[in-house]
């Protein structure tokens, strides 16, 4: 797997939407942080703070990357389709 280099700084909802690729979906995005909120708390204002950022990418994984479960599932995906 390939090292991605993500800084730890405060983003707006939309800046984290676009690096997940969830773009055009904002409901699958708020469904998605909605389950760590009792550990992120609410963001105050329009940026989520480095905490929480901290946390998102701890439990939600690191954009660009794929957490173990979800590696495991991508490449099984893949050998079926070859």
């Amino acid at each position: 797997m390939s090292n991605v280099t993500v800084e730890i700084r405060p983003y707006k909802n939309k800046e984290l939407r676009s690096m997940y690729g969830m773009d055009g979906n904002e409901k699958a995005f708020k469904r998605m942080t909605d389950k760590w909120l009792h550990l992120t708390g609410k963001r105050q204002g329009q940026f989520w703070d480095t905490h929480q950022v901290k946390i998102l990418f701890e439990k939600c994984g690191v954009p660009g990357t794929f957490l173990a479960d979800e590696l495991e599932k991508h490449n099984s995906k893949t050998d079926k389709a070859a």
